[in-house]
């Protein structure tokens, strides 16, 4: 007979006591759990970090912005002059006004070519001479030679020579403000003052300095190439050569 004071071997509880067990399935569902708030988490805040200001970052400070540095010694970096009533206008280059004169100078070259032809076959005519026999005393005479006709052939081709190429650039400056080979590179003439045409008197004024100075003996050629190569060392940073200056006249680009 079992001591009910005593418990039973192992520690365990009396069978007799244990409540029965429930069978499997017969557990109640877990209580669900409480659906989130209203909406959820919160939705990030709009936009993490704020937006560059208008223009990107600003430019490092310290630095001149371009075009503010000073130019190198010796160096011209004027490519515009004012002219009233046009306002800024682009100078030629120096180089665009040697490749245009040189232009002019195929354009002349051919016409002058012609010339010499016809006026040494004149001269050369001119002065031949002609041999006459007088078929009853023998006596031999001459005619023709180099005498006054060859003498005024000479005068004559020696002025179309010389004056020709310069009527050519007077009128052309004068009327145009072109030559061909400006029109070729682009580049006019034209009065300093108000953009206007030269005109007869300082077209004749600009090329009459080279010429002139041309005539000196020995070196009147060095003198007069110096003359076109001077808008090289322009003081005024204007492109202008001395018979620039003289006639009062600025170099353009049109293009």
């Amino acid at each position: 007979m079992t001591d009910p004071n005593v418990p039973p071997v192992g520690g365990g509880q009396d069978p007799a006591n244990i409540p029965p067990q429930p069978p499997p399935g017969a557990y109640p569902p877990p209580a669900a759990y409480p659906p989130p708030a209203q909406g959820g988490y919160p939705p990030p805040q709009q936009a993490g970090y704020p937006p560059p200001q208008q223009g990107g970052y600003p430019p490092p400070g310290g630095y001149p912005p371009p075009g503010a540095m000073p130019p190198a010694p010796g160096y011209s970096t004027a490519q515009y002059a004012e002219i009233p009533g046009m306002g800024p206008v682009k100078l030629a280059s120096f180089g665009n006004r040697v490749l245009g004169y040189l232009v002019d100078i195929g354009v002349l070259i051919i016409p002058m070519i012609i010339l010499y032809a016809i006026f040494a076959a004149i001269f050369i005519k001119s002065a031949t001479y002609s041999y006459n026999i007088d078929p009853v005393t023998g006596d031999i005479t001459t005619s023709g030679g180099a005498g006054s006709g060859a003498f005024v052939t000479f005068i004559v081709f020696f002025l179309v020579a010389v004056f020709a190429p310069i009527a050519y650039f007077v009128v052309m400056i004068a009327i145009r403000g072109q030559t061909v080979g400006g029109m070729v590179m682009g580049i006019k003439c034209v009065r300093q003052e108000d953009g206007g045409l030269l005109g007869y008197p300082r077209a004749i004024k600009r090329y009459a300095l080279p010429f002139l100075v041309g005539l000196i003996p020995f070196v009147g050629g060095l003198l007069s190439l110096g003359v076109y190569f001077s808008p090289l060392w322009d003081d005024g940073k204007r492109l202008q050569g001395y018979h620039d200056k003289w006639a009062q006249d600025l170099v353009i680009a049109l293009k």
